[in-house]
Formats: C-alpha cells, structure tokens, sequence
C-alpha cells in the first residue's frame, strides 16, 4: 500500500501537471466507485494531501478525494489509445488524461464539499515535537509500532513505514507506546520519520503513479 512518503511524492507530481487545468470530462468504469457530479469545466485549483489521501480542489466549495489502498495507481498520458486494463476511472484534460489502474478495485474516489475535510489528527511528516508524542502516548499499553500506525493519533503512517522508522530509531516495535522516552521519541522524529521520508521510494519517488 502506498504510504505516506510515496502519496507526498505523488502530489507535487499532480499539482505540476494538473493546477490550473479545466477538467473535460470524467468517466467511472467501475460501479463501485458510484457517480460523480458534473465536473466539466471545473478548474484544478490545488492538490493537497491528508495523510494517505489525497484532494484536489475544484474551486468553490468542491473537492475530490482519492485514496490509493492497497493496489491503487494513477497514470497520466497525452491521450489516446486503449485504457489499460483495470483502469476504475479516468480524468480528461486539455493537455491529457488521469487514469485510477486498480486491480483489486479498493481505491475510492469520491466528491466532497471542502468543508468536509477534517482532518482529526496531525500529519506525520510535520510531527517534530518529541515531547507530543510522548505526551499523546501517555498511558497507552498497545505497541510503540500500533500507536505510531494509528490514524486518529497520527495520519500517513503505515506498517512498512512504522517498521523502519522504529529501526532507525532503535526502538522495539512491540514495546508498551507509554514505555518510550523522551529521548527515544527525539529519535524517532529525527531519526526515523525524517529519514523515512526521505528514503529513495518515498518522497523523491512514487511507485503509486504517474
């Protein structure tokens, strides 16, 4: 699954190519995505991230909302040809086209009004306070591994991420979150989350498209 690092990577690529741009039209290929409203004409005004989610403003009070799960990719071309198989769903544009590839049909898109954008917990990659955290996993029996994975406590993080953040910071996965000190949590932010996000594969490349 696409983890935090690889959806930051894929966002700055979509906002080069598609702010500004005037959606043509858009085409649902898979019943389980549901319908969209009209998009045509509506103009890209910004591509943002929410942990593993990605929105793209449409101006106004309209936004979609894209998240990859488990096999989700997105592929933009100049246009033309045969869709691929498994392509859930495509974008048209002026200069091209936006395709969700999704074999195992567990990527979602859906439009939301933007005040719908909620986010309940702080972006992992912007958490640099090593007392928060400590603060937040205060009484808390689960795995140091679990609390870091949990969304409602911090959005972006999965497992594969969680394991190499820990063993960069030389921390047991398995170890009680209230058990961490402060300086072990000084290591996972420093260590772990900064270096994680800039790991080849994460933020400087994205295997979840484009």
């Amino acid at each position: 699954m696409p983890e935090l690092p690889e959806i930051e990577s894929l966002r700055r690529q979509l906002s080069r190519v598609l702010k500004g741009e005037n959606i043509g039209k858009a085409e649902v290929y898979d019943r389980k995505i549901g319908r969209l409203p009209d998009l045509q004409g509506r103009t890209v005004a910004a591509v943002r991230r929410e942990g593993k989610a990605l929105w793209v403003d449409l101006g106004g009070d309209l936004a979609l909302r894209l998240h990859m799960r488990m096999s989700g990719r997105l592929l933009w071309r100049a246009g033309g040809g045969a869709r691929p198989a498994h392509t859930r769903f495509c974008l048209f544009f002026r200069t091209g086209e936006l395709l969700c590839v999704d074999p195992r049909r567990f990527a979602t898109l859906e439009a939301r009004r933007t005040e719908e954008d909620t986010a309940a917990a702080p972006d992992a990659l912007q958490v640099k306070d090593a007392a928060w955290l400590q603060k937040a996993a205060q009484g808390r029996r689960l795995p140091v591994k679990t609390f870091l994975m949990d969304q409602r406590i911090l959005t972006g993080i999965g497992n594969i991420y969680a394991c190499e953040i820990l063993y960069d910071a030389a921390v047991d996965p398995h170890r009680a979150a209230r058990s961490v000190s402060r300086r072990e949590w000084r290591r996972i932010t420093d260590l772990g989350l900064a270096r994680s996000a800039r790991r080849e594969g994460g933020i400087s490349e994205s295997p979840a498209g484009l």
